[in-house]
């Protein structure tokens, strides 16, 4: 037990020079209430760019809270999600993309120009609780679903 102050002071002593750097916050895990909100947000986004029954949406995240919730507000509207893993590569994304049109895609930074290339996009950021931000985008070659109207 006395060998450890005894490295710890070396260890000081040779690094003063450096920053130390404390981890002196731990990521939170996102509420239910924060979970709901963001659902019914991505919902009335996803609406309003006319996706709903039937449509295809790709989700291609990296945060797992982010694709939970992203997976409800799919499921709210009726729509089919399209999951691809959070390592997928711009290759494989475009394969995808090619082997069945997506009316709507939410993806992860570095693949969005993917995405966006030789299409005609609307692009959101939408602002949630779980995350700072998703982009959606929305096909626009596709028709996707038009809302139902009433008589």
């Amino acid at each position: 037990m006395a060998k450890l102050p005894q490295l710890l002071t070396r260890h000081f002593k040779k690094s003063e020079k450096e920053a130390t750097k404390l981890q002196t916050s731990v990521p939170r895990a996102a509420t239910e209430a924060e979970i709901a909100a963001d659902t019914t947000e991505l919902a009335v986004q996803l609406s309003r760019l006319n996706v709903g029954q039937g449509d295809h949406v790709l989700v291609c995240l990296e945060q797992a809270e982010v694709a939970a919730v992203v997976e409800k507000a799919v499921w709210r509207l009726g729509a089919q999600l399209h999951r691809l893993p959070a390592t997928t590569t711009a290759v494989e994304l475009e394969a995808a993309l090619q082997a069945e049109p997506m009316t709507a895609m939410l993806v992860r930074d570095d693949l969005l120009g993917t995405v966006k290339a030789e299409r005609s996009t609307v692009t959101r950021l939408v602002p949630l609780k779980t995350t700072t931000s998703v982009t959606l985008i929305r096909d626009r070659s596709l028709v996707g679903h038009l809302p139902q109207t009433t008589a």
